[in-house]
């Protein structure tokens, strides 16, 4: 119990996460259990498939809390930067790359005024974000109140390209099922994951050693 508590204490900025891991997978078991189609490795790639945008926001607002702040636009802001590049990409004239780093920038922009507001003019992280967030929504009905399908090559270049992973590839075609696949912002998203979890822990080291 000793070596347990003392283990636990030395890793206990990992608790967290591996509270998340635990459950997202007991979650996973329990539907496989309860649905065969759960069963198949690609329903349980998509999970991370249809999301990828999730996990690079849960990063960022990973930082967030623990700064002891909160953000509540994140939302929005994903919304926003969506509605207008599908708007930018309909007419036809902007090219995807631009349109990528120009949506980029704008997120960027946003949080920037809002951290002036909560940083300079002292107003609450809660009622800063929560109006960005409005901000946000509102600026994409007045954008469009329509769905824009997004038809751009590149796009469709980034979204469907179909990244196999070795070990299950041979599995599943020893089986006669589809190769189980992942999209690049997936792998993006996890890289992004795996570089950030470096630097907090090379950051962690050199306090450790500092102190």
């Amino acid at each position: 119990m000793t070596r347990t508590g003392a283990l636990l204490t030395k890793n206990r900025r990992f608790i967290p996460l591996g509270a998340t891991i635990l459950m997202f997978f007991l979650a996973y078991a329990f539907g496989a259990a309860s649905y065969t189609g759960m069963r198949d490795p690609q329903v349980f790639l998509n999970l991370f498939r249809t999301s990828p945008f999730y996990i690079i926001s849960a990063i960022g607002m990973t930082f967030v809390i623990i700064s002891g702040g909160i953000d509540l636009s994140v939302s929005g802001v994903v919304a926003l930067t969506t509605v207008a590049s599908a708007a930018l990409l309909r007419s036809g004239d902007w090219n995807a790359w631009v349109v990528i780093l120009l949506m980029l920038a704008m997120g960027m922009a946003m949080g920037a005024i809002m951290g002036a507001f909560i940083t300079y003019l002292k107003v609450q992280p809660f009622i800063a974000t929560l109006a960005g967030m409005w901000f946000a929504r509102g600026m994409c009905f007045f954008i469009s109140d329509d769905a824009i399908a997004i038809k751009d090559p590149v796009f469709r270049l980034i979204g469907q390209t179909k990244i196999l992973i070795p070990g299950l590839m041979e599995l599943s075609e020893a089986q006669g099922q589809p190769a189980p696949f992942m999209s690049i912002p997936v792998v993006v998203a996890l890289v992004w994951f795996a570089v950030r979890r470096l630097r907090r822990a090379v950051v962690g080291k050199v306090g450790e050693d500092d102190g």
